[in-house]
């Protein structure tokens, strides 16, 4: 965590930015259990629940090179969505634990990219 003089003094992509190079293309893997809340009726994950599971691991991924959300909240950087595509290929069922992979595949000015991976831990 920094303290607000040091807040003050950063540009929004600086640390990003610097952190990058140690972390381009490497996989980070956030564990996940599918809870009765991630699912609908039938017990299948909700396709939203994928979504909330990806920010996740996105937060933790920068944390871990740390980078707070809060901190880039607090400078005034946001990092918005712009575009989001899912390819489901076999549903997620309650009670399993899952494997929420991300890794950055490249920063451009305010442009992060991510990629994704959601793989059960006991069918990988």
């Amino acid at each position: 965590m920094t303290n607000d003089s040091d807040i003050s003094q950063l540009s929004p992509t600086s640390g990003i930015q610097s952190s990058t190079p140690a972390i381009a293309g490497t996989w980070f893997t956030y564990l996940v259990t599918a809870h009765a809340h991630h699912t609908d009726y039938a017990g299948i994950v909700w396709d939203g629940s994928y979504i909330a599971w990806m920010e996740e691991a996105r937060v933790e991924c920068l944390r871990s090179i740390g980078i707070v959300f809060a901190d880039l909240v607090a400078l005034g950087c946001d990092l918005p969505v712009v575009e989001l595509a899912i390819r489901y290929h076999q549903p997620i069922r309650m009670g399993t634990n899952v494997n929420v992979k991300t890794r950055m595949v490249g920063v451009s000015g305010v442009r992060i990219n991510w990629d994704y991976q959601i793989q059960s831990v006991e069918n990988g």
